[in-house]
């Protein structure tokens, strides 16, 4: 087996664990959200090791694939525990990709509670910035009509976050605000939002 290969077989190994993963730890209304994210952080990877020059290469771009699928089993783990474990502290943002996608579920035993998810990609049509969608899934059945979706701008060299904030309750401004900080990007968020009379 040559080396396009094996990396192929890893590459396809790491979709395969991936939802196993998953069924092994669900994490509810997030199950989506995280697996799709993962995915694409797979799919950037598919063919990494096209380019490799050394043998210092090659074994980067091996070791990339297993750290995503090491790093989402502790991600799913813990997204798991944090719904589901008492006695625990209250769970912070968990991050999936690093400057990109973050999650936060809280506790569901006692009382059901809002849980949230932050996506930020490059507005790469139209170059305007980093465009970035909140979740608030409001019952963990996911229905359509109890999730709310927030999206907005952060325009380049700005801490802005350009948002319909009329359909941002003061409570998840603030959920917003930690799952930006957790992604490691410094916005400043109105003092004030939500409906307006």
């Amino acid at each position: 087996m040559g080396l396009r290969q094996e990396y192929q077989a890893l590459y396809d190994s790491a979709f395969i664990a991936c939802t196993h993963i998953e069924r092994a730890h669900p994490a509810g209304v997030l199950r989506a959200f995280l697996a799709e994210q993962v995915r694409e952080d797979l799919r950037r990877r598919e063919n990494a090791v096209d380019s490799a020059d050394t043998s210092g290469d090659v074994s980067d771009d091996f070791a990339a694939l297993a750290r995503i699928v090491t790093e989402y089993e502790r991600l799913c783990r813990a997204v798991f525990s944090d719904l589901h474990h008492v006695h625990r502290p209250e769970p912070p943002w968990r991050v999936l990709a690093p400057g990109r996608a973050a999650v936060r579920a809280p506790l569901q035993v006692r009382r059901r509670r809002p849980v949230y998810a932050l996506r930020v990609r490059a507005d790469v049509a139209e170059q305007r910035g980093l465009v970035w969608e909140f979740q608030v899934f409001q019952r963990m059945d996911g229905a359509d009509d109890t999730t709310e979706v927030v999206t907005g701008l952060l325009p380049h060299g700005s801490r802005d976050a350009e948002a319909a904030w009329d359909r941002v309750l003061p409570e998840w401004c603030d959920e917003l605000d930690y799952g930006f900080q957790a992604l490691g990007l410094d916005v400043s968020l109105p003092l004030s939002p939500g409906p307006r009379s």
